[in-house]
């Protein structure tokens, strides 16, 4: 333990849940301190580790912590609050504090009975309550290994400062679900407990009716474990909620439980390790998904990119009234602010697909510069019986300056969407933004000499298009990342209105698929890409071959990959005879509308963005940050007919391999290509290894380098 904490002068337990962060590789561990407090206060955190700074957020909180040496730190708290105190810049080894006020127990409900969990461990599995006009008490300092389901019940209450956790159990365990359920209830509390390490949804609302959910604490660190999903349930008020989660904070579904309406989530603290913290969808198996509102919310961290604020429908229900007002936006890794679409996918079921409408966005602040430029916000429908209707967006700011028009918002619109409109309500004197339009060209395309490595010069622009001087950093940034030799370093501009910026660089790659971006922490800077694919040329000689090299994000580098062909056979000699190599090869095939052509392992965690196919143009899919999803919504794109692979062990010197064996006809000279070294290292990270940086080869191909053989 990193941490003891005291709240006027009295020690407080510090516990411990299950994190997954990224690059999720490994689960580690987030220490939280949990307690009730009357009034307000001094709270002392003591940390083995140094402190040469110390940050409260959320920033909203305006909680300023006073170092007092080395290893103190102490908090002036006026009552209750919910936090995370954070250390030396950075997330990783924070502390969260839930500091909840503190509530008598309430009566008994006439003529019902009470369930008290008293301090003390209790392992209960899968804890149901079906009886009506039921008090269940967790008190403070208890622990429940187990979920509570409540079905077919109303006048229900759960209270009490104690934990609900499945962090015993394994993943897959056959104490399935949740940690709180509840199915078919009506007139049901919820408030005070912490909710943590889910195996699946943590709390789950299934066709209810009047909950209200307030001052509960969520965390999760497996797959699916989303923080609260209102699905097909009316009248619901969530609030006060703090979460970390590893999947979304905050969901509206419909699973053909009746309509959704009048849900409220607001006042409330979110952290997304992955997904989304706000999210309404994708199943929306109702008549009607109506009035949803979010407000007043801190995103404190969203990892991966993915949109702060959703809505994604593929089912036939009329989406309408939807209000997010008054959220802000901390540090969230290049995520979009929001996305709007209709679409199919693998999750809808309904052969009719609905609309939306009447959807207000407004005052919407990134509160703090990006080291990561955040995605364009989409609006896209589908047809003109399922199109988008009425958007209205409202005062959105960046790092306290304002955008005067949808433009400054980075907002892209697709087609059948109808009245998009944005009010600029800001007060007069409030800064505006200034926009700084960007551009990425090539002064030299990519030249290969040895049919392995190219050369180009790539020239990246800013102009200043707003009224005001504008100063400030920016870089080219290339992912995947280390796999590229270019000047990675910031370079400063400094920009009168309509002055203009250039600043060339030269570039060397090898073979395959990039995306080559311009970064800024200035929120004025335009994000813009290209998208290049570097077909590889190889020979029959395997004496003249030119290296291939394998790196990733963590920084390996390993050269010396050779490749020829020769008589129907693929002859290769691998840079490591220690080691497995796997080779992967595929049939190339016509790229078809919305195939998938780029996502690599930092896409994971919002580093670099997914590029998907439309209209014979590579777009960007922030839709796409989990590259394994792939696998799952898009299912082997592109289509090839098949992903053939061979394991070679411990290969010692030069291999030949009758293409029979790779799955490729006699004479072939067109062919996709993918291999991965089995290294002790990459046995525990999430993806392989691989040298065109394919995160699942064996399942998708669309990272596969383009192989030709020259005659």
């Amino acid at each position: 333990m990193n941490y003891s904490v005291f709240w006027n002068g009295e020690e407080k337990a510090v516990s411990t849940a299950n994190i997954n962060e990224p690059c999720y590789n490994s689960i580690t561990k987030q220490e939280f301190s949990l307690f009730s407090v009357k009034g307000s206060g001094k709270l002392t955190i003591k940390s083995s580790t140094s402190i040469q700074s110390a940050t409260i957020r959320p920033f909203s909180l305006g909680i300023k912590p006073t170092i007092i040496d080395e290893h103190t730190v102490t908090v002036e708290l006026v009552g209750a609050a919910k936090f995370s105190f954070e250390i030396n810049g950075s997330h990783k080894q924070n502390l969260l504090i839930f500091a909840s006020e503190y509530r008598q127990t309430p009566a008994c409900p006439k003529g019902g009975k009470i369930i008290r969990f008293a301090p003390g461990v209790h392992t209960v599995g899968r804890y149901t309550v079906t009886e009506s006009n039921t008090l269940i008490i967790v008190e403070e300092g208890a622990v429940i290994n187990g979920g509570i389901s409540i079905e077919n019940a109303e006048n229900v209450t759960v209270c009490g400062h104690g934990i609900i956790t499945k962090q015993i159990y394994p993943y897959g365990s056959p104490c399935k679900g949740g940690l709180m359920s509840l199915q078919k209830c009506r007139n049901v509390n919820i408030y005070d407990v912490s909710l943590i390490d889910s195996i699946a949804w943590t709390c789950v609302l299934s066709n209810c009716d009047n909950v209200h959910i307030d001052n509960i604490n969520i965390t999760g660190s497996r797959g699916n474990t989303d923080g609260i999903d209102v699905c097909g349930s009316r009248n619901v008020l969530v609030e006060r909620v703090f979460t970390r989660t590893w999947d979304d904070s905050f969901v509206v579904k419909a699973f053909d439980t009746g309509n959704v309406e009048n849900i409220e989530f607001r006042n409330s603290t979110l952290w997304n390790d992955f997904a989304r913290p706000m999210e309404i969808g994708v199943e929306l198996r109702a008549d009607r998904v109506n009035n949803i509102k979010f407000s007043n919310i801190d995103v404190i961290h969203s990892m991966t990119g993915y949109p702060m604020m959703g809505i994604h429908h593929g089912d036939h229900a009329v989406v309408s009234n939807i209000t997010m007002d008054d959220i802000r936006l901390e540090d969230i890794n290049g995520g979009q602010i929001f996305d709007i679409r209709i679409t199919d996918s693998v999750w809808n079921c309904d052969t009719k697909k609905g609309r939306i409408e009447n959807v207000n966005i407004k005052n919407i602040a990134v509160v703090e510069e990006q080291r990561i430029i955040p995605s364009r916000s989409r609006i896209s429908g589908f047809s003109s019986d399922a199109d988008i209707k009425n958007v209205t967006l409202e005062n959105f700011s960046f790092c306290g300056r304002y955008a005067s028009d949808i433009k400054d918002c980075q907002v892209e619109i697709y087609d059948h969407v109808e009245n998009i409109v944005y009010n600029d309500n800001a007060p007069k004197s409030a800064p505006r933004l200034n926009r700084i339009s960007s551009s990425i060209e090539f002064i030299s395309e990519p030249f290969s000499s040895d049919g392995t490595n190219y050369s180009a010069t790539v020239r990246l622009g800013l102009k200043n298009k707003g009224k005001t001087h504008e100063s400030g950093h920016f870089r080219l940034h290339i992912s995947p990342q280390n796999s590229a030799d270019y000047d990675t370093d910031d370079q400063y501009f400094s920009l009168q209105p309509g002055a203009v910026c250039y600043r060339d660089y030269d570039i060397k790659l090898m073979a395959g698929k990039y995306v080559i971006d311009v970064q800024s922490s200035n929120p004025c800077v335009e994000y813009v890409y290209k998208y290049i694919a570097l077909d590889a040329h190889i020979s029959d000689d395997i004496e003249k071959a030119v290296p291939f090299v394998f790196s990733n994000y963590y920084g390996e580098i390993t050269s010396g990959f050779l490749m020829a062909t020769s008589d129907s056979q693929l002859i290769v000699k691998s840079p490591r005879d220690d080691v497995d190599i796997i080779l992967y090869t595929a049939l190339p095939v016509k790229p078809v509308e919305g195939e998938v052509l780029f996502t690599v392992e930092e896409t994971d965690f919002g580093i670099a963005p997914a590029i998907t196919l439309c209209k014979e143009k590579p777009v960007l899919a922030p839709q796409l940050r989990c590259p394994a999803e792939i696998t799952y919504v898009f299912e082997n794109q592109p289509k090839v007919e098949a992903i053939n692979s061979l394991r070679i062990k411990s290969p010692k010197g030069i291999q030949s391999i009758p293409f029979s064996k790779l799955g490729l006809p006699v004479g072939c000279r067109n062919f996709l290509f993918e291999a991965v070294l089995c290294t002790k290292e990459s046995e525990s990270r999430r993806y392989p290894y691989s040298l065109f940086h394919s995160v699942v080869p064996g399942e998708i191909a669309h990272m596969f380098c383009n192989v030709i053989v020259d005659k």
